[in-house]
């Protein structure tokens, strides 16, 4: 099985090397992490990430930017994004779920709390994909 891959987003050096040292000392995943938005539409053809994690924050094109673009390209409309915010309002809320986001963090937060919802999220993904599969197979034997 291939290893989940995680790509951080963030302009902060300092929160993507937090946010990268805690997926990699409490998981497995292959982690990678750049400062904005254009590197992270660079190298997402090549590293192909299971999952990301965006500061909404970003300078030149914002978190909420960058997750239209993404879910506007069929080779990663479907993966999870978690999106960082320092903004507590509940429009901004909103705004993050209506984006298209599948979680909002809040900063500061906890750099374990951020990897327990990410192999939370992983976790839901293996159900998903095994319960299509399971139907799928079902579909299949009983069309023989």
């Amino acid at each position: 099985m291939d290893s989940k891959r995680v790509l951080i987003v963030d302009d902060s050096p300092l929160i993507c090397n937090l946010m990268e040292e805690a997926v990699k000392g409490h998981s497995d995943y292959a982690c990678m992490s750049v400062f904005t938005a254009e590197d992270a539409l660079d190298v997402l053809p090549d590293f192909f990430p299971n999952l990301m994690v965006v500061d909404v924050g970003l300078p030149n094109m914002d978190g909420f930017e960058f997750l239209a673009r993404i879910k506007e390209d069929k080779r990663f409309e479907h993966v999870p994004v978690i999106l960082i915010t320092g903004k507590t309002e509940s429009s901004d809320m909103l705004k993050a779920y209506n984006s298209g986001a599948d979680d909002l963090i809040f900063k500061p937060f906890d750099p374990v709390d951020l990897v327990l919802k990410i192999k939370a999220m992983f976790r839901r993904m293996s159900f998903t994909i095994r319960d299509a599969t399971t139907s799928l197979e079902k579909k299949t034997i009983r069309a023989l």
